[in-house]
């Protein structure tokens, strides 16, 4: 006698259709939202986890670098502590769901406004990229005459 087999494909449409059926959308969502999110994880974290490890490293650097101005340095672990602290510009219970997005709406702003206003030589020292030049050879090669002297006294 044969057996029935059910592909993972089949068996989440059938848990689909009965959790649908029992009015529970909040489950649903959940299952719908694993099987989409972790797929994407999966793909889009080898690319994209180094460069956020990288700007959290830039972030830190920066926070304690004393030639980014004090004012600067504050914003971020402010923000941190705002969002640490029960006490809200919008309360989590007078609308679910944008409660939280006001306190993470002020960390990103804080980390832009960090990042966007230090200064930028610091920025690229801890970034690890070369110092500019001001040599003109170095801006624009064509511009430059190369040539040679001799001194002759008289």
């Amino acid at each position: 006698m044969a057996t029935a087999r059910f592909s993972p494909a089949v068996f989440t449409a059938a848990a689909a259709c009965f959790i649908i059926n029992e009015r529970d959308s909040g489950v649903w969502l959940a299952i719908m939202l694993h099987r989409l999110a972790f797929p994407l994880i999966y793909i889009l974290g080898p690319r994209l986890l180094p460069g956020v490890i990288r700007f959290i490293r830039l972030v830190w650097r920066l926070t304690w670098d004393k030639r980014v101005p004090i004012v600067l340095r504050a914003l971020v672990p402010l923000a941190v502590i705002y969002f640490l602290l029960p006490v809200d510009l919008i309360p989590d219970f007078a609308r679910p769901g944008f409660g939280r997005a006001d306190d993470l709406i002020i960390v990103a702003l804080a980390v832009v406004l960090l990042t966007k206003l230090a200064p930028q030589r610091v920025i690229d020292e801890h970034l690890g990229k070369p110092p500019a030049s001001d040599r003109p050879e170095d801006k624009d090669p064509s511009n430059v005459v190369d040539g040679s002297s001799r001194l002759i006294d008289e």
